[in-house]
């Protein structure tokens, strides 16, 4: 699984600013001093290869996840050991609003 980052510094902050999904993640008229609270409660970028796992199914809810780059798939084990596709994640999409209610996650998320 990937390693989460341990915060949020000056140089991570230049990042948001230049990304050019920014209007995706913050909002518009985000003072400087909200910026910097937010910093405070941000992790570090997380980077996945290709087929690597961010989060397993049934993981305990920590995080949401915003894909910067590339694409993320949720698969599911269902009942009768099938496995299911059950999200599609694209760059500016949000991951983990579903396991907010549950407390987990509930699918596989993978790169």
């Amino acid at each position: 699984m990937a390693s989460h980052g341990k915060g949020f510094d000056d140089s991570m902050a230049s990042q948001c600013l230049s990304c050019h999904l920014k209007a995706l993640c913050l909002p518009r008229d985000l003072t400087s001093e909200q910026f910097g609270t937010l910093g405070r409660i941000v992790d570090a970028p997380v980077r996945l290869d290709k087929r690597e796992c961010l989060v397993q199914q049934g993981t305990i809810f920590r995080h949401l996840y915003t894909v910067r780059t590339g694409s993320f798939k949720q698969v599911t084990d269902g009942a009768n050991s099938e496995t299911l596709l059950t999200a599609l994640y694209l760059p500016g999409d949000i991951i983990g609003f579903d396991a907010i209610g549950p407390g987990h996650y509930p699918g596989t998320i993978v790169a």
